[in-house]
Parts: structure tokens; C-alpha cells; sequence
């Protein structure tokens, strides 16, 4: 990488905007987020059910999408 063409005066700023680059935020609806509970148990032992497989699906998909480890 060569030289910068412009000499940073705000170092604060500049600190700031280098930490807020790999910042992601999204929205998700609200009436989605009361779906992700899991309202019946399957009826077997080992896994709980806390979250339902739509929840657990739309995480495995942010983390495909984004290349993210769980």
C-alpha cells in the first residue's frame, strides 16, 4: 500500500470509522422474533426446546451469507 493522499487530522474520528467498517445491522420483525419460540416439546429426550427450527434455520443462513462461525 502506497502513501495516503490526504493527512488525517482526526485521529478519533478516523479510530471510530475503522471500527464501525465491519459493523452489520439488520431488522428483524417483531411478530418473526415471538415465531422463534418453540411452543411444543418433540417428545424425545437430548435436545431442548427452546428455539424452533425456523429460528435455528434463519441462523445458520445469517451465518452462511456472512461466511460467520456460529
Amino acid at each position: 500500500m502506497g502513501k495516503s493522499k490526504h493527512k488525517i487530522t482526526n485521529w478519533s474520528q478516523y479510530i471510530k470509522a475503522l471500527v464501525n467498517r465491519g459493523s452489520l445491522t439488520f431488522w428483524i420483525d417483531e411478530q418473526a422474533i415471538k415465531s422463534w419460540r418453540c411452543t411444543q416439546h418433540h417428545g424425545r429426550r437430548g435436545r431442548g426446546y427452546i428455539y424452533s427450527d425456523v429460528a435455528i434455520e434463519t441462523a445458520l443462513v445469517v451465518k452462511g451469507v456472512f461466511n460467520l462461525s456460529l
